[in-house]
């Protein structure tokens, strides 16, 4: 005879399933280069960074930026916001050429997530 089957090993198994899907989607996001799901992840996860490249950062940190602005952002205050978050540029002297560099990179890209709108101003591409 079979064994029945219980709620609560029903309701287990699913919230398994609901992690395992979030842990994928957060994979996929990350290989797509897209933000990262924040429904439900833990506050540990929420801050991690969507790109693994140095530039990857940068723009998710101004993307970041942009949006809790709700504007266009100078680098000024792009330098600042980085400076606050802890996110390094790499070993440069020149941090605003450094930034210059990666931007002007970045805005040339036809999977450009940043335009430039004016002289060291940028927003997210429509």
């Amino acid at each position: 005879m079979a064994t029945p089957i219980l709620l609560e090993d029903l309701k287990a198994r699913r919230e398994a399933l609901e992690q395992e899907k979030e842990a994928l989607d957060r994979l996929i996001a990350i290989y797509e280069g897209s933000p990262v799901p924040t429904s439900s992840t833990p506050e540990a996860h929420r801050n991690a960074p969507t790109s693994f490249s140095v530039r990857g950062r940068v723009v998710d940190a101004i993307i970041e930026l942009i949006h809790a602005s709700g504007r266009q952002v100078t680098s000024k205050e792009i330098l600042e916001h980085l400076e606050e978050r802890g996110t390094s540029l790499g070993n440069t002297k020149n941090k605003p050429a450094m930034l210059a560099a990666m931007l002007s990179q970045e805005t040339m890209k036809k999977s450009a997530r940043l335009r430039k709108v004016a002289r060291g101003v940028f927003d997210i591409k429509q």
